[in-house]
């Protein structure tokens, strides 16, 4: 904490700081280079350096820091790729330049000790990104593992999230057959693996390859600092498969109610329509429609693999005015502008809601028949097509909010009567398929 005095009506005022970010070795490195104009950075203190002076706001510091971490090589490149990202502001173009070496020698960087050692956020990133220069999509693959064998009881559970970022469709199957047999540290995860790779491939031919979001094919070596340490990669001859467009940062609008010539609330020709947002030109535009003209609202919606799933609801154009929630379930490929039936759910239900975790889906709660209030929660398995009822809820509800974040699935709110509003928060954990609540 500072304190200062207003000159004006000479009243003290303080300046509140991070505490996590102002370290005692950050600010005794500040203060030497205040009064001796000495620096001591390295890859090891940067990063504090760099949250110290942020805090403070320090440009000649920070400027230093940005001319050291010029200076990365192969064995230094992660470190650095790492603290640029946390200060894009500061170290923008350090980022991007770093993050094209990164990914144009990504061969070469597996290879280095700071491979195994970099947070699984970074990884993700690399892997997702459609410049990442590999010969064999497999070699993307055997890197996740090759991480996990850095600490295997700690990052085990990081598999699946990791596994979702390889494009399986051109992995040849006798090859990944063969790396399954012989990374030891896959046993731990077979199943998952077996289940990624199996649901990938049936979804995406091997001869479909889609063009690249952006970028070219990379076949020169890039530049990097102290050239001496680096070791050139070979030339990519072959571009890496870009994941679907259609569904990523997009936001969808399926089904529901809308107003007509009939009076508001009464479903229209838009109630088996599904509009995607174009935030290029700030407009809704017709993505698809419900098979066989279809119509739903108050369905469950939910992403995985790049595939959107559509749960449940009800159907209002149903001749019978009576309220009928329903368990048929469908899959839509935005790559193929194809609709799939799923199996259907074990339990008829409206007002739920929906989420990807740890490559199922799972659908919570909502309204049953006679307007019954589900407590109930299942999940469903695309390799297997089938659900799978999970630990029930705490507290029944329909109409929730849900989520997830390290590796969890979130419930919120919703209602646990039509009229009754809950502010109740569950927590669940699909490793011990329990929940943590109030």
């Amino acid at each position: 904490m500072f304190e200062t005095a207003d000159e004006y009506r000479e009243v003290p005022y303080h300046i509140s700081l991070d505490e996590g970010r102002m370290t005692f070795s950050a600010m005794s490195i500040i203060l030497d280079f205040m009064y001796t104009s000495e620096l001591r950075i390295t890859f090891s203190n940067v990063m504090e350096i760099m949250g110290a002076c942020d805090e403070l706001i320090v440009p000649a510091i920070i400027e230093k820091c940005r001319d050291f971490l010029k200076t990365f090589d192969l064995e230094t490149c992660l470190d650095c790729l790492w603290v640029t990202s946390h200060y894009q502001y500061w170290l923008g173009g350090v980022y991007k330049t770093v993050r094209q070496f990164v990914l144009a020698n990504f061969m070469s960087v597996m290879n280095t000790r700071s491979f195994y050692t970099q947070d699984v956020a970074q990884l993700e990133s690399i892997l997702e990104d459609d410049d990442l220069s590999v010969p064999r999509e497999i070699e993307a693959f055997l890197a996740i593992f090759r991480w996990i064998e850095g600490e295997a009881d700690m990052r085990v559970h990081f598999a699946h999230r990791l596994l979702s970022k390889i494009r399986y469709s051109h992995i040849d199957p006798d090859e990944f057959a063969e790396a399954v047999k012989h990374v030891n540290s896959i046993q731990s995860c077979r199943k998952v693996v077996l289940e990624a790779f199996q649901f990938y491939s049936s979804q995406k031919t091997v001869s479909f390859t889609p063009q690249r979001r952006r970028g070219k094919i990379r076949q020169t070596t890039r530049e990097a600092y102290r050239e001496d340490k680096v070791t050139a990669p070979q030339p990519v001859a072959v571009p890496r498969p870009s994941r679907s467009t259609v569904m990523e940062n997009t936001v969808v609008i399926v089904g529901g109610l809308c107003d007509t010539a009939e009076g508001p609330g009464v479903v229209g020709a838009r109630g088996h329509m599904i509009h995607k947002f174009n935030r290029g030109q700030n407009r809704w535009e017709l993505l698809t429609t419900l098979p066989a003209s279809e119509s739903r609202d108050h369905s469950a919606v939910a992403v995985l693999y790049d595939n959107l799933y559509i749960i449940g609801g009800t159907d209002p154009q149903r001749a019978s005015k009576e309220y009928t929630p329903l368990d048929t379930c469908y899959r839509y490929d935005p790559d193929t502008d194809a609709w799939a039936d799923v199996a259907a759910m074990n339990s008829q239900r409206t007002y739920a809601q929906a989420a990807a975790l740890q490559g199922v889906v799972y659908v919570v709660g909502g309204l049953g028949d006679r307007q019954r209030v589900l407590g109930t929660v299942e999940y469903y398995n695309p390799t297997l097509d089938d659900w799978t009822y999970a630990a029930p809820l705490l507290y029944p509800r329909f109409a929730a909010a849900v989520a997830v974040h390290t590796d969890r699935l979130f419930v919120a709110g919703g209602r646990t009567e039509p009229d009754v509003v809950s502010d109740v928060v569950e927590m669940y954990d699909p490793g011990t398929d329990r929940y943590t609540g109030p």
